[in-house]
């Protein structure tokens, strides 16, 4: 197995149902969706406000008092308190990511036919813009982020056939993009791929200067055929997909660094968070474990090493945060139920663990944002369950929820 250049594994959370005072917000909170959603991501802003994307695909979905009355994709923007701010449908269009800018407004991503897709919405939900990428080939967006020092929108994703006047290398290829933030307009700054298929999952700020893409590579071609240029040279896989990490120049989007990870089966980082210019990265390896019903391995890395990995049956991350003591949080399902484990970014001692579960339900992470005091994740579970001393869900039907978690403590 290859190093990474700074990740982390984590995973859900559990929450108390301690009454706060009046005039702060309660230590658990927990907002239900009503009806079936299709949930992608989860991000959070400064003031612990969340947004919540995704698919409907039948209506009406409802959350608190507002109501999406058409299917399809939609954004739900929520205060720190968790009071519903709007609910916005995108029609035909699938957001699968998401940032909160500054000013409240809210950038999702995904894809709108065969298209990646941008829109941004105001603080109230009213659509400012959207933009879709032109070409005869198909793309997809997974993943944005804004650079608050020099506010700009980047965005990542794969692509296949021709983009802009890009061919793909193989079955599809990984690409980043710039958006204006004013207009919407994309920009295709970065693409890598060989001959199988390569992805970008996620993607992040890491300090000035330097942005950051994660993903999978060699997919669907044998080990021979899986080399990728990502900037410095080939890198060939271990075998299946294989994760990577790339660092980029913000402004001329060369190489800085490169780092990969495998092991036999399907592996990929799947979710990256940044700290004083550091890198932290969660990648799942899904190595066969004998007479286990599914596989599964969770890597934590920082600075070019391994700091930890767990080998559990049935693992796999879905996201990273930091919260204010500076502990990394890594979001895990975690056979039926949900975890979320905490990590000294400095040498990956664990910090403590929280979890969610219920007995006759089945839970499964989304994602997990910063908030102030503590984190705000958001997943699903197949049945009820009891969060924050109240029921959510029903028995039989699968029910999302965002929860917002205060009661961390020091570390």
């Amino acid at each position: 197995m290859r190093a990474l250049p700074a990740l982390a594994v984590l995973a859900l959370c559990a929450c108390s149902g301690a009454r706060s005072s009046p005039d702060r917000p309660r230590p658990c909170d927990a907002l239900p969706l009503l009806g079936r959603a299709e949930p992608a991501a989860l991000a959070s802003d400064a003031a612990g406000g969340v947004a919540l994307v995704g698919n409907a695909p039948f209506a009406p979905l409802r959350a608190g008092n507002a109501v999406a009355s058409q299917p399809g994709g939609f954004a739900l923007r929520t205060d720190p308190e968790g009071g519903v701010v709007f609910l916005h449908g995108f029609g035909a269009a699938r957001p699968l990511a998401a940032a909160l800018l500054p000013d409240g407004s809210t950038v999702a991503v995904g894809a709108a036919g065969r298209r990646c897709f941008a829109a941004r919405l105001d603080a109230q939900g009213r659509e400012l813009w959207s933009s879709r990428l032109l070409g005869e080939g198909e793309s997809i967006c997974r993943a944005v982020t804004f650079d608050e020092r020099t506010s700009e929108i980047f965005a990542a994703g794969d692509f296949a056939g021709v983009v802009g006047n890009v061919r793909s290398a193989g079955k599809s290829d990984a690409l980043v993009l710039k958006i204006v933030a004013n207009t919407g307009e994309m920009r295709l700054v970065r693409t890598f791929g060989g001959a199988g298929a390569e992805t970008a999952e996620a993607i992040a700020v890491a300090g000035p200067g330097t942005v950051v893409v994660a993903g999978t590579f060699g997919a669907s071609v044998p080990q021979s055929f899986s080399a990728v240029d990502f900037g410095r040279g080939p890198v060939a896989g271990a075998g299946d997909a294989d994760g990577y990490l790339l660092a980029l120049d913000a402004e001329r989007f060369t190489t800085r660094w490169v780092s990969t990870a495998g092991e036999p089966g399907d592996d990929g980082i799947v979710s990256l968070a940044t700290r004083e210019g550091q890198v932290y990265a969660a990648a799942n390896l899904m190595k066969e474990q004998p007479g286990a019903p599914c596989g599964g391995s969770v890597a934590l890395l920082r600075n070019a090493e391994w700091v930890r990995v767990a080998e559990e049956d049935c693992i796999a991350a879905r996201g990273l945060a930091f919260d204010e003591a500076g502990r990394l949080w890594s979001l895990e399902d975690a056979g039926r139920g949900v975890r979320a484990r905490a990590f000294s970014p400095v040498d990956g001692e664990s910090l403590g663990v929280r979890t969610w579960g219920a007995e006759r339900a089945a839970m499964r992470a989304i994602g997990i944002a910063a908030i102030p005091g503590g984190f705000a994740l958001a997943a699903t579970t197949s049945g009820e369950t009891v969060l924050c001393g109240k029921p959510i869900g029903s028995p039989g039907e699968e029910t999302t929820f965002i929860n917002w978690v205060r009661d961390l403590g020091s570390p």
